[in-house]
């Protein structure tokens, strides 16, 4: 640290910034210098080699490190001043780029964009021309977020923007390679290639951190209004989430009583393993034999291990995961434990009554009628005269909790019983 505060880190960061400029003015000098010492100055295809590295070697470039907090032009610079000279430099290296590339098509007699330099030329110009529109569209992101996030416009919009800047570079580069070769010095070339990489890389150093963090703003946080008057605010990214709660703990606790809630994971049910596998050996036997779809970091909670209803012999497990794990299960659909292939299915508990078959109390607390699981009559399901099979008597089957739905849709289908959630619409509606 000097005396005035700054960090000699801090004054290296401004010392490279400052380098960085006059370098984009060096290779912008040296490739208008060599075009115009050797070609026609009313020549189409000139100006098409002088506008095009114009707009994107020295506007976009200047463009894109203008937001880096190390730049030492824009260092006191308002945001919004920042972002309105953005947009100008922006706007105006796209119409010096399409006009250099209408100037090649109108020199250029045959077919066009059959060159690698010309297809990738082509794919920057769409690219940035897209980054133009999504910039506008960001400009207005209060208006359009009825419709999509803003956050989602800016990620797009900047995305956008580093593709074609990146194979605008690259397609200057090949620029220089194949025409330039004729006219200056290969090492000289080579220099300035190596140059521009530096500088390409030195210009998208911030934007891409941007990049990352739009991205994890994106993922991380959900808030969710809670019936007692608070709100329940929840993170996918562990690291900011304990970012987040410290902040919280520092500068809301005097306020407001802020509570950790530990987080709910997803149940699977396994069926399948024989009745020699054991509850501690079961969580081991599947991590050893299933590495690609649980990582010894996994969590599992085993909840309960009980046999089948048909067979004895055959056991299944209630087990609490973590979501990544969880995804893998269900995509996969089997899991190997032993010597068995056993099936995985996703289990979501919901209170179910045994009295009236509604959800979310139970049959000790019902204060409806009795309601037949099949026919939906006032009787026990297992004194109704309807055959259990699922196949059978599909016709007199009536589900109680989709007949009351009936009232908001004449389309919903009530013929089967109140445990075929396959074909129950109240239950799925349950679930959400």
């Amino acid at each position: 640290m000097t005396a005035d505060g700054i960090s000699i880190t801090q004054r290296l960061s401004w010392t490279l910034n400052i380098i960085f400029h006059q370098a984009v003015a060096v290779i912008t000098v040296y490739i208008l210098t060599t075009v115009f010492a050797s070609s026609e100055v009313n020549s189409l295809g000139t100006w098409h080699m002088v506008l095009t590295p114009l707009g994107i070697m020295l506007l976009m470039m200047e463009s894109l490190i203008l937001f880096t907090k190390d730049n030492i032009y824009t260092l006191h610079m308002p945001r919004t001043k920042k972002h309105y000279i953005h947009s100008s430099l922006q706007i105006l290296s796209t119409i010096l780029i399409t006009t250099g590339i209408a100037f090649r098509i109108k020199s250029k007699s045959g077919h066009h964009f059959t060159t690698t330099h010309g297809i990738l030329g082509l794919s920057a110009w769409v690219l940035i021309w897209c980054s133009v529109f999504l910039g506008i569209a960001t400009s207005q992101s209060q208006v359009l977020k009825r419709f999509v996030k803003p956050v989602w416009i800016k990620l797009c919009h900047t995305l956008m923007g580093v593709s074609g800047f990146t194979l605008g570079v690259v397609t200057l580069g090949y620029g220089l390679k194949e025409y330039f070769g004729r006219i200056s010095h290969e090492k000289v070339i080579i220099a300035a290639i190596v140059t521009m990489a530096i500088l390409y890389a030195w210009a998208l150093l911030d934007t891409v951190k941007s990049i990352y963090n739009q991205i994890r703003n994106i993922l991380a946080t959900k808030v969710k209004p809670v019936s007692s008057g608070g709100l329940l605010i929840s993170c996918n990214d562990a690291v900011g989430g304990n970012k987040f709660k410290e902040i919280a703990f520092v500068n809301l606790s005097e306020t407001y009583n802020i509570k950790e809630v530990n987080p709910l994971h997803p149940k699977i049910r396994i069926v399948g393993f024989s009745s020699d596998v054991s509850e501690n050996l079961l969580w081991s036997y599947m991590k050893k034999q299933n590495p690609d779809l649980i990582q010894q970091s996994s969590f599992c909670k085993l909840i309960r291990l009980w046999p089948t209803r048909y067979n004895t012999n055959v056991f299944q497990a209630d087990a609490e995961v973590d979501v990544v794990t969880y995804n893998l299960l269900l995509k996969s659909g089997h899991v190997l434990i032993g010597l068995n292939p056993c099936s995985v299915y996703d289990t979501i508990s919901i209170p179910r009554c045994y009295n009236c078959n509604g959800f979310c109390h139970s049959s000790n607390q019902c204060k409806k009628e009795l309601s037949c699981s099949l026919c939906a009559g006032k009787h026990k399901g297992k004194d109704c005269n309807l055959p259990q099979n699922k196949s059978e008597g599909v016709d007199k089957k009536r589900c109680i909790d989709c007949q009351s739905m009936r009232n908001h849709s004449e389309h919903i289908n009530i013929n089967h019983a109140a445990w075929e959630y396959n074909l129950c619409e109240a239950y799925k509606m349950a679930l959400q």
